[in-house]
């Protein structure tokens, strides 16, 4: 057998590290000892229509599942901490995700072109949006803020500053309100992120 490798639920796992899911496919079920879904694990997996996450994870890697075309939801658990960049990014079928309360971070890239995705709610407990993480999402019309104040658009050149041009959130009393909301988190552009200062 493969000394560095096995195979569980159609998954391939680590045995150096096994609480890491390395790729899967298809077919795959995640098993709930799982703590982290290694980069690229489904990248390009075209025909996963759907997934779940135990809530063992707590990562979610860069571009794990990029270019998931055919996956329509998918809920993150609440054990989640971070979404890393590119992670769902041309996943072009996903019409909602759900982001739960313990999610700090939402990398650069992590939802860009998911053009199916029509709206989003950003929890309280997260305070950084990378750049262009919901660019290209042409049908995102309604984004809701569980935490209007505070946020500020950072260049990545001065990350440690508490500086930065401030965003103005509006809250989510109407579907204008949501749809200002969404056009300019859709707007942010290369280089420069979003974050919040209580």
């Amino acid at each position: 057998g493969n000394e560095y490798y096995y195979s569980k639920n159609n998954c391939i796992i680590s045995k150096l590290e096994p609480t890491k899911l390395v790729a899967g496919c298809n077919t795959s079920v995640i098993p709930n000892f799982i703590t982290t879904i290694c980069n690229h694990a489904f990248s390009d997996c075209v025909s996963l229509g759907q997934i779940t996450i135990p809530d063992s994870v707590t990562s979610i890697g860069y571009s794990a599942f990029y270019g998931c075309t055919s996956l329509t939801q998918i809920t993150i658990p609440d054990s989640v901490t971070s979404i890393d960049d590119h992670a769902f990014y041309e996943c072009t079928s996903l019409t909602q995700i759900t982001i739960p309360d313990s999610v700090t971070s939402i990398g650069e890239w992590a939802f860009a072109d998911c053009t199916s995705l029509t709206s989003i709610t950003i929890p309280d407990s997260v305070t950084s949006i990378g750049d262009n993480a919901f660019s290209g999402c042409t049908s995102l019309t309604s984004v809701e803020f569980e935490n209007i104040n505070g946020w500020r658009v950072k260049t990545y050149s001065y990350p440690t500053a508490t500086t930065g041009t401030a965003v103005t959130v509006k809250d989510g009393s109407t579907a204008q309100n949501k749809q200002d909301n969404a056009n300019l988190l859709k707007a942010t552009y290369r280089t420069y992120y979003w974050a919040r200062f209580d």
